[in-house]
């Protein structure tokens, strides 16, 4: 399993109020897996709704961030 970026794993916990502060994705088939402090990791599906929509949409700015190469600047479109 890979890891996101940086400042998708600092921001994590303050999103998740502090109850996830780790997220992952598996390269081969993109499952996305979160973990508690000292928890198991488990399926992004299977926590809420609400914060699996976080989830996704810090991987996507993770995305975005990861394939900025330049110091220009982009538009973001939620």
């Amino acid at each position: 399993m890979c890891c996101s970026t940086d400042s998708t794993v600092q921001i994590f916990p303050q999103v998740t109020n502090g109850r996830y502060q780790e997220v992952r994705v598996n390269p081969e088939d993109l499952n996305i897996q979160v973990r508690a402090t000292g928890g198991r990791w488990r399926e992004a599906t299977d926590v809420s709704r609400g914060t699996s929509k976080q989830i996704y949409l810090l991987l996507r700015l993770a995305l975005a961030e990861h394939l900025v190469t330049t110091d220009e600047t982009a538009p973001l479109l939620l």
